[in-house]
C-alpha cells in the first residue's frame, strides 16, 4: 500500500480524464498509512515509579479501511452496549436485506438509507406494541404487577370505577439498537440492517410511573410475515414520497446520475462482485472458499469459528419481492457473553485481522487511541486490548478478554 498508493491514484486520474477518487476515499487510504507511524505524532507516557517511558503513536480513527481502528471501535461499542445500554432482558436480532437496486440507492444516498432504516424499526416496534396490547397490558386500570405507589384515598374506595385520564393511559415502548452494515461476507457492497430489539416492551402507566418490561410471547411465522409486509409497505411509501419507485424495479439500476464522480460506477461493480477498473473491468471477481468454513459450526475443526449464533429452523426467515427478513436469533437475559459476541458480530468492521493475531499488535495502540486524555488505571476490553491466552481463547476467538493498565500515566508531548 505504501509503495503503490500514489502510483495508483495518479494512474486512476490519467485513465479517467483527470477525474479523481472522492476526497473521503483518499483520506481513508492516506490515514491508514499514517496510522501507528510515530512520524505523524505520538504520545509519551512516563511512569514515575520505574522512570520508564513509552512512546505510543497516534491512530487514524478511520471507519472504513483501517483494521486496527475498526477492531478497536468494535470492542468499545460492544463494551458500552453491554455495560451501559442494554438491560438484562431477552434480546432478538432482526436482519433486513433489501432488493439489489435499493441497496445501490441507499449506498449513494445516506438520507434514503436513514429513511429506510426508520421504516424498518417502526414496523418491528409496531409488532411489539401490538403484542403488548394483545396481552392486555395496555388496558386502563390498576397495575397488574402490583398496587401503585400512591396511598389509597379513604374517600374514594377501590371499588369505585376510574375514569380514563389521557396522561395515565398505559403506553408500550420498544427498544432497539440498529447497525447499518455496508458489506457482505465477500466484502462486496451490500447495505443491510442488523437491529437488536429488546424482545418485549416497556409499559408506562403514567408520567410518574416507572416503566416495566414485559417479555413478548414466542415469535410465530405468521407474525414474522406480517411484520415483513408492514416493512415493505412502509419502505414503498418512503420511495414514493421521494419519487424513485417505479412499476418495474428490475429496470432501474439504482445508480444516480453523476457525471463528475466515478463512485456510483465503482459501487455498482462492487454490488455485482465485478472488477470495476483496469483492463479486467466487468469481469466477475473469483472467490476463494475456505474448506473449513463449509464444515459448519459443529465440526471439531471449525469449533472456534466466529459464528454469532447457532442455526435455527427456517420458519423465522421469509423473503418477498427481494426483501429478506430474519429473526431467528434470540438471546436470553442471563446470557450476556453470547450477547456480547453478537454485538461484536454486528459492529465488526469490513476489514479486521483475526482476534488471535491482531490483538498483540493493537494492544499498544489502545493506549494511544484515547490520546493524552487516557485516565490512569483505565480498563480496556476486547481483542484490541490484549492477547488472549490459549486457555481463554479455546472456546471461541470472539470470547471477551479484559486487560487493565495500572499506575499513573502522563502525556508530555501534545498532538501535532
Amino acid at each position: 500500500m505504501r509503495e503503490h498508493l500514489e502510483t495508483f491514484l495518479a494512474r486512476f486520474q490519467d485513465e479517467h480524464g483527470g477525474r479523481r477518487l472522492p476526497r473521503h476515499v483518499e483520506q481513508e487510504l492516506r490515514g491508514f498509512l499514517a496510522c501507528g507511524d510515530p512520524a505523524h505524532g505520538f504520545c509519551r507516557i512516563h511512569c514515575p515509579h520505574c522512570s520508564s517511558d513509552l512512546l505510543v503513536p497516534f491512530s487514524c480513527k478511520g471507519r472504513a479501511f483501517c483494521p486496527s481502528c475498526g477492531g478497536r471501535r468494535m470492542a468499545e461499542v460492544a463494551a458500552n452496549l453491554i455495560e451501559r445500554v442494554l438491560p438484562p432482558v431477552p434480546v432478538r436480532q432482526w436482519v433486513l436485506s433489501v432488493p439489489w437496486a435499493l441497496r445501490l440507492r441507499m449506498a449513494c444516498d445516506p438520507r434514503l438509507c436513514r429513511a429506510v432504516a426508520r421504516a424498518f424499526l417502526r414496523a418491528v416496534s409496531a409488532s411489539y406494541r401490538r403484542s403488548a396490547k394483545e396481552q392486555g397490558l395496555l388496558e386502563f386500570g390498576p397495575d397488574p404487577e402490583g398496587p401503585c405507589a400512591e396511598p389509597p384515598c379513604p374517600e374514594a374506595p377501590c371499588a369505585e370505577p376510574q375514569r380514563a385520564d389521557p396522561l395515565r393511559v398505559p403506553r408500550a415502548h420498544a427498544g432497539a439498537v440498529n447497525f447499518v452494515q455496508r458489506f457482505g461476507s465477500s466484502l462486496a457492497l451490500n447495505v443491510h440492517f442488523h437491529a437488536l430489539f429488546l424482545d418485549g416492551a416497556h409499559v408506562v402507566r403514567g408520567p410518574a410511573s416507572r416503566p416495566r418490561f414485559h417479555p413478548a410471547p414466542p415469535l410465530t411465522p405468521d407474525e414474522l410475515h406480517r411484520v415483513q409486509r408492514d416493512i415493505v409497505r412502509r419502505i414503498e411509501r418512503v420511495l414514493r414520497r421521494r419519487g424513485i419507485l417505479q412499476d418495474d424495479p428490475a429496470s432501474d439500476d439504482g445508480a444516480p446520475e453523476d457525471s463528475d464522480s466515478l463512485l456510483p460506477f465503482v459501487q455498482a461493480a462492487s454490488l455485482q462482485s465485478k472488477v470495476a477498473l483496469g483492463p479486467d473491468s466487468g469481469r466477475p471477481i473469483p472467490r476463494l472458499i475456505d474448506p473449513a468454513a463449509c464444515l459448519g459450526p459443529s465440526s471439531p475443526s471449525n469449533a472456534s469459528a466466529p459464528h454469532p449464533d447457532e442455526l435455527r429452523p427456517d420458519e423465522l426467515r421469509c423473503e418477498q419481492a427481494g426483501f429478506s427478513l430474519h429473526a431467528a436469533t434470540r438471546i436470553e437475559a442471563d446470557d450476556r457473553d453470547r450477547l456480547e459476541r453478537l454485538v461484536r458480530y454486528v459492529a465488526r468492521p469490513a476489514l479486521a485481522p483475526p482476534p488471535s493475531q491482531g490483538a498483540a499488535s493493537r494492544s499498544a495502540g489502545t493506549a494511544g487511541s484515547s490520546g493524552p486524555s487516557a485516565a490512569p488505571g483505565a480498563t480496556a476490553r476486547g481483542p484490541s486490548s490484549s492477547t488472549p491466552s490459549p486457555s481463554s481463547s479455546a472456546s471461541s476467538p470472539w470470547s471477551p478478554t479484559r486487560a487493565s493498565t495500572s499506575g499513573p500515566t502522563s502525556a508530555s508531548s501534545p498532538p501535532p
